[in-house]
């Protein structure tokens, strides 16, 4: 029997270069594609998989600018929607399993309590819409497939508000963070491992999960974290105050759920993820920074 066959567009991503990075293991046979290969286009999607034999499909080509998109709605449509679509149509007539990520941006943020998978989505923003299209385009067209809705992702590759605060503490006198918006971020080498046990397990548990790190804080929290171990591990040279501030003194073209809290419960229980203290992860990718 030989390996198992993987496809991974949006491989050079923040996320889908740390999942190769975990994935890399002799028995699977990894396909990786990025913007070389559309996937709003079926036809492209057809002819690239007509000599493979896949087993897994992960999504990770997505359209990410959350603020450009309320002016190009056309192309976060057709990269968030149609290309999920296309994924989903092509998963099913192969045989494949897929895996795709979502947004807390699927929700407004104005529930008093962490969102669990069974509540109704209410996006606020172009982006959002279309995160939430996406979802719905690959449940209309697949039944093996796993939605994994993860928020405020970092990671070692790509920008991410990690790797910014650290640039912008370097480059201030001061910096004014919000802190009325309260979530988990997600370590995307946490999420990638348990990607990876979730593979290696050939795991049928389809659904809609919810997923992020421990522990619930606001951008404002998050940012004197980094701060702190920014400055443990001498990645920075002086102590740049953070001044939190409300999200009406940032306005911003798209709007931000100021709850973006998931219950964990689920994906735990029925798929045995992982998760960690938001601050253990933290800590970890600073060590490993570089």
């Amino acid at each position: 029997m030989g390996k198992q066959q993987i496809w991974i567009p949006g491989c050079s991503g923040m996320l889908g270069s740390q999942i190769i990075e975990c994935l890399k293991d002799s028995q699977y046979e990894i396909f990786a594609t990025d913007r070389d290969l559309d996937i709003t286009d079926g036809d492209v999607i057809t002819s690239f998989l007509s000599d493979k034999k896949l087993s897994w499909i992960i999504n990770c080509a997505a359209y990410t600018a959350v603020d450009k998109a309320e002016t190009d709605q056309e192309s976060s449509f057709a990269v968030n929607a149609l290309g999920p679509k296309n994924l989903a149509r092509v998963a099913t007539k192969i045989g494949a399993k897929l895996i795709h990520f979502s947004t807390d941006y699927v929700f407004d943020g104005k529930l008093d309590r962490p969102y669990v998978e069974s509540d109704s989505p209410a996006p606020v923003s172009v982006y959002g819409r279309s995160k939430l299209a996406g979802e719905d385009r690959i449940k209309d067209f697949s039944t093996k497939y796993f939605i994994f809705r993860i928020s405020w992702l970092y990671g070692q590759n790509g920008a991410n508000f990690v790797k910014t605060i650290v640039r912008l503490l370097a480059e201030k006198d001061e910096l004014r963070v919000v802190s009325d918006q309260i979530g988990s971020p997600t370590w995307a080498k946490q999420l990638s491992m348990n990607i990876s046990d979730l593979i290696g397990r050939n795991s049928t548990g389809f659904g809609t999960y919810h997923y992020s790190d421990l522990g619930d804080i606001s951008w404002y929290e998050f940012a004197l974290a980094i701060k702190e171990f920014a400055l443990s591990h001498k990645l920075l040279e002086k102590d740049t105050p953070v001044i939190a501030i409300p999200t009406s003194e940032f306005p911003r073209p798209a709007v931000r759920p100021l709850n973006s809290r998931f219950n964990k419960k689920l994906i735990v229980e029925e798929l045995n993820f992982k998760v960690n203290p938001w601050k253990e992860n933290l800590e970890q990718f600073f060590k490993e920074w570089g």
